[in-house]
């Protein structure tokens, strides 16, 4: 006699929005050339060997909502396509790894541009401190939105970042403003066999899904 067990589409449901929805995700390149790394371990081993310098940066989003697919059986996240493009250099790498991370956010209340420098007010204590990468997404100026990093920590609820554009006037704003605490551990890792080149210029794009199934 054998049992067999299903879960429900509504406890996928769950476990995505737990796992995914929301959350940041980062993918990287890496030229793994020991071969000794797996998906076992940790971000920081991987982020050792990472692609650095001139031309790469990561590629950065947000995961969506995702919907129960009645053919797979099981909970599709959107896919998102994570583009690289080399841009003063080429480089090499044999690996693609992703990360996922939890947004510490707090709301904006006022930002302003003098010198050269924005100074954000939030609306509550926002526990970042100088250094700290940071996400603005939904500010009434969208110049100010996207990844910085916090110069300065005046008060508990203002922090500065550089940005090179106009003087700008104190204003209200809505939007957050967020660091990201990333897991101590992949969610995949991917190889080329061989390792691909890219020349200056070139862009490779991979498509990236997340599911979570019985």
């Amino acid at each position: 006699m054998a049992l067999t067990a299903s879960l429900s589409q509504k406890e996928l449901e769950r476990v995505a929005e737990l796992a995914y929805e929301g959350y940041a995700v980062r993918v990287s390149l890496a030229n793994d050339t020991s071969g000794t790394l797996t998906a076992e371990d940790t971000v920081a081993a991987w982020d050792a060997v990472k692609v650095s310098g001139p031309g790469y940066a990561d590629f950065r989003d947000t995961i969506g909502a995702g919907v129960y697919s009645v053919g797979n059986q099981r909970y599709d996240l959107p896919s998102f396509d994570a583009e690289f493009t080399a841009e003063t250099i080429g480089y090499v790498f044999n690996r693609i790894y992703i990360v996922i991370g939890q947004y510490n956010a707090v709301d904006l209340d006022t930002t302003e541009l003098t010198n050269n420098v924005v100074t954000i007010t939030t609306t509550a204590a926002h526990g970042f401190s100088a250094e700290d990468e940071i996400l603005i997404r939904g500010a009434t100026d969208s110049d100010y939105n996207g990844y910085h990093v916090i110069v300065d920590v005046p008060t508990t609820s203002t922090f500065t970042f550089a940005l090179v554009s106009a003087d700008k006037a104190s204003a209200s704003s809505t939007g957050t403003a967020a660091t990201t605490t990333e897991s101590t551990h992949l969610h995949s890792a991917l190889t080329e066999e061989p390792a691909i080149t890219l020349a200056a210029g070139q862009i490779q794009a991979y498509r990236v899904l997340l599911a979570t199934d019985d």
